[in-house]
């Protein structure tokens, strides 16, 4: 849709316009996506712990959302095409610092181009990898497209790791996730909430951009069955057993390795993926995470008995 309007007034005026009928949408394109759900207490726990392991942000589908439906006002039909993507990409808060460059990288890597009609959930997945990928730190001022093209061809890497479609090598089988759940250390319950969450299509398959979807779960899968390959417990990702997703190779800044040795990996070694993610964005002062100050009092109290 065309509007000589833009960025957040644009928005204003057409949910404004749209009203209830266009806020009925967005939550119906949201609750289609898969992106976020609402769970049960007794699933609450374990199931819920992998929610800081997705790529999307929960926080920020509603943002997200408003944006989307902006740009199907007009069919109102929960899809939009390559064009009305861009043009809604121009004024996401997270996405002002991504260039058109990077994006054109991000979108062919994706198989994403002028045909294409994009859903909401390629959507949110989209505008998170491009912020992922394309993240810089404040010394440096080159963007290098040499490091974008590395960190994506380390998530097709791992996606090639699963049994892929004998109809089109874009696919894996479902069955090879689930293979891939249980290797990495889910229980049950667990793997069936992320096959839940990573529709499979008419064969049974799984789509790149939706293996994308928890591509940070990934990483971390390999990393621990990189440290013990014999390790077959399904408990690794409980609540009492491991803190919450860790900072990943993946989110070192554009000019550095895709190694957790790198100088600026290390000097962020103790905080969590959230809080690392967003002191990036914000360029401010890390806060540690309360594991890591509970870890600190403690290491405090025993120093005092000692002396």
């Amino acid at each position: 849709m065309c509007c000589e309007v833009t960025g957040v007034q644009r928005i204003r005026i057409i949910m404004k316009r749209g009203g209830q009928t266009l806020l009925d949408h967005m939550q119906k394109v949201v609750e289609g996506s898969s992106l976020k759900e609402e769970l049960a207490p007794e699933k609450a726990s374990d199931v819920d712990f992998l929610a800081s392991y997705r790529l999307v942000d929960p926080a920020k589908i509603e943002t997200y959302a408003r944006f989307f439906v902006v740009e199907d006002y007009d069919n109102m039909d929960g899809l939009i095409n390559y064009k009305c993507c861009r043009n809604a990409l121009r004024w996401i808060p997270n996405m002002k610092c991504v260039t058109e460059r990077q994006l054109d990288y991000v979108f062919d890597a994706l198989d994403v181009g002028y045909q294409s009609d994009i859903s909401f959930r390629m959507f949110a997945v989209i505008i998170s990898l491009a912020d992922r990928v394309t993240k810089m730190e404040d010394l440096l001022e080159v963007s290098n497209m040499t490091d974008i093209e590395r960190k994506i061809q380390l998530y097709r890497n791992m996606f090639k790791c699963n049994t892929s479609s004998d109809r089109d090598k874009n696919y894996i089988k479902q069955e090879a996730l689930r293979v891939e759940l249980m290797a990495g250390g889910l229980h049950w319950d667990q793997q069936n909430f992320i096959l839940e969450k990573i529709p499979a299509n008419d064969y049974s398959e799984i789509s790149f951009l939706d293996y994308l979807c928890y591509i940070p779960l990934f990483l971390s899968f390999h990393d621990n069955i990189t440290k013990n390959p014999l390790d077959m417990s399904d408990n690794k990702y409980t609540e009492e057993i491991r803190r919450r997703a860790s900072i990943q190779r993946d989110m070192n800044p554009l000019g550095q390795s895709l190694s957790k040795d790198s100088p600026f990996l290390k000097k962020y070694s103790s905080l969590d993926a959230a809080n690392f993610a967003d002191m990036l964005a914000s360029k401010s002062t890390p806060k540690q995470p309360s594991w890591a100050n509970s870890r600190r009092k403690k290491e405090g109290s025993i120093s005092s008995d000692d002396s």
